[in-house]
């Protein structure tokens, strides 16, 4: 607990009249004063302290979420005591000293679990830590400050700013992005089956060996190849220039995206990385947060795995002129010269 601006300035106005009370005739008047303030900050350290006491709370860990986003939120909950909680209100505490309010003056009956929900300010790229999180409050007088300490996840998830694809507003879903991208990411497979196991939450209708379930009398579901399949291959080079590698983070984060609303699998190939999500695979939301957690590598660090003939390559390359259009501009250089 700790003294509000006002309370410090009431304490120091205390103090002069203290001071004032020993130079002065007028003793009698400045002790009714000093005693009046005194009782005044006393009920406020009192009143203070038994505001939050036994307050608990907790905030929620939310889904990844863009960078610059002013639309991402996190729910929380307080839960009462045997008395009502007046004036509370839950603030987060980032690194670089970034703070976010998520509720304000929020009043908790008692025995009641109150649910919040407050807006965050804009975060770029990365995964910000929570330093603390904390549910504050001045009352009853507003001259001191009492706070009490919330469970919070142990930090924010702000992937890359997606980047719009133009093949994604079509009905083609990620295949639709090969033919904006001109190349064919689409990896065909000849649904080849490494092995058998049983149903898991979050396996799809299509995974389903139906054969096999009809013997066992339970669901069962095939467990392809991590390379098999039709999945969208993305092989992400990291290095060189920060801009251009920021702007392929983006888009693979709209790949993802995409990914994750129409329930299809994606693989991404990158420097030290090679992993699938989806089906069969690890949630998009892991993609998320290590396109969060990513960095630039420097030029002459290691190029990615090549990846499979028709992945799709990130930050996109640029074409070569070909040899007959080549041909023609040199042929044109001395006509333009005479």
């Amino acid at each position: 607990m700790r003294p509000t601006a006002f309370g410090a300035k009431a304490i120091g106005f205390c103090g002069l009249l203290v001071a004032a009370f020993f130079v002065s005739p007028y003793s009698n008047l400045f002790f009714l004063q000093i005693a009046f303030l005194g009782a005044l900050l006393g009920a406020g350290v009192v009143g203070c302290a038994l505001n939050v006491a036994r307050l608990t709370g907790r905030v929620h860990e939310p889904r990844p979420f863009a960078a610059g986003s002013v639309d991402a939120v996190l729910d929380g909950e307080l839960a009462g005591t045997r008395r009502t909680t007046h004036a509370v209100r839950i603030e987060l505490v980032l690194a670089k000293g970034v703070r976010a309010v998520l509720c304000d003056a929020v009043e908790v009956p008692p025995a009641t679990i109150v649910r919040v929900r407050g807006g965050l300010p804009p975060l770029p790229r990365g995964i910000h830590p929570i330093r603390a999180a904390r549910a504050i409050s001045t009352s009853p007088f507003g001259l001191f400050r009492a706070a009490r300490a919330l469970v919070a996840p142990p930090a924010l998830v702000v992937f890359p700013a997606p980047i719009d694809l133009p093949g994604l507003r079509t009905a083609g879903g990620l295949a639709a992005v090969a033919a904006s991208f001109g190349e064919s990411p689409l990896v065909p497979g000849d649904d080849v089956v490494a092995s058998l196991r049983e149903w898991r939450d979050g396996d799809s209708p299509r995974s389903v060996h139906w054969r096999a379930t009809a013997r066992r009398g339970q669901p069962i579901v095939k467990e392809r190849d991590g390379s098999s399949g039709d999945c969208v291959v993305v092989v992400l080079d990291r290095r060189g220039d920060a801009t251009r590698v920021e702007r392929a983070l983006g888009e693979a984060a709209t790949l993802a995206l995409a990914a994750r609303d129409r329930a299809e699998p994606i693989e991404l190939i990158s420097q030290d990385t090679h992993l699938r999500f989806g089906e069969g695979g690890a949630p998009i939301d892991e993609l998320l947060r290590w396109l969060a957690g990513a960095s630039v590598l420097p030029s002459d660090a290691a190029p990615p795995p090549v990846g499979p003939p028709r992945a799709l390559h990130l930050p996109r390359r640029t074409r070569a002129a070909t040899p007959a259009r080549a041909l023609t501009e040199v042929q044109a250089l001395p006509e333009a010269r005479a």
